[in-house]
């Protein structure tokens, strides 16, 4: 496995996400995944990091009860809205859909709590029933991400 950079920025990251865009599917670097979960306080653990490297555009998570899928789905989301902001001029929607918006809660509260402790501009509505919204950007990075 690969070592990581004494301190890993945003260039090393765009760099690494660029060499990807470049090909076609090509898996995340997981040293960077690694890095990046332990910046936001997620455990870090073998099967999380092989699924966030994964860069498909549907993926299956299963597991028992309290066994990570919310967690490995959001986190993998999260990657996602990361590379739309740091690569790809221009807005975006990231729709997150659940039984009910209740059940999508905690997804977008990952989401944008992340992006917040990530250095990322977010402006979310803080509604206590029906949809929420939030904008998700980076002033030197080309995109904007709207998460519904």
């Amino acid at each position: 496995m690969a070592t990581a950079p004494a301190k890993l920025t945003f260039e090393d990251i765009q760099a690494s996400l660029e060499a990807m865009k470049a090909q076609t599917r090509a898996p995340r670097n997981p040293v960077w995944v690694a890095d990046i979960a332990s910046k936001l306080g997620i455990q870090v653990w073998p099967e999380l990091i092989e699924q966030a490297c994964d860069t498909r555009a549907e993926v299956y998570l299963n597991g028992g009860w309290r066994g990570g899928k919310t967690y490995t789905g959001d986190f993998s989301a999260f990657l996602y809205l990361f590379d739309l902001v740091m690569l790809y001029p221009g807005e975006h929607l990231v729709w997150l859909v659940g039984p009910d918006y209740v059940q999508a809660r905690p997804d977008f509260f990952n989401l944008t709590e992340w992006a917040g402790k990530m250095g990322f501009g977010v402006q979310a509505t803080d509604r206590m029933d029906g949809s929420l919204r939030a904008t998700v950007t980076m002033s030197r990075f080309p995109g904007t991400v709207i998460i519904e």
